[in-house]
């Protein structure tokens, strides 16, 4: 199967690592793939506790992230920070910028913790407009 633009949502997470370093042959396969990667700033979110411009901090720790865990190759890479709820975000910048697939960890989370928490994985997988791979990962 052939990816013209993939959507990487982190959160940079150990599980959003390892998903990413597994993930890496479907980006190798084709150098001309355009890989995006995506962090959406959960709101409504108390910024006040904040020094600064949230949403360029997390922008920095993404480019770093990216730095450290991506590596770009030949391929293009695009990276975004948004404010909002992460899964409509996801499918919003998915179908905003004609994504194929949707690549993204899952915690694996049951019971009581998925119900307080839920999980933004399976929003994602039901209102996806294009393929979803999740990757379930146990660390540690």
């Amino acid at each position: 199967m052939q990816f013209d633009r993939i959507l990487f949502p982190v959160d940079f997470s150990e599980h959003a690592k390892a998903c990413l370093s597994r993930a890496a042959s479907l980006f190798g396969a084709d150098r001309r793939c355009e890989v995006h990667f995506l962090y959406v700033l959960h709101t409504p979110t108390d910024f006040s506790t904040w020094s600064g411009d949230a949403k360029a901090d997390v922008r920095k720790h993404l480019d770093e992230f990216l730095d450290q865990y991506a590596s770009a190759g030949d391929r293009i890479r695009v990276a975004e920070v948004r404010t909002g709820h992460p899964s409509t975000e996801i499918c919003k910048y998915a179908e905003e910028h004609d994504c194929d697939a949707i690549v993204m960890a899952t915690h694996g989370r049951t019971g009581l913790s998925h119900m307080l928490l839920g999980s933004t994985a399976e929003q994602v997988v039901r209102h996806a407009p294009c393929a979803v791979l999740t990757w379930r990962v146990r660390t540690g």
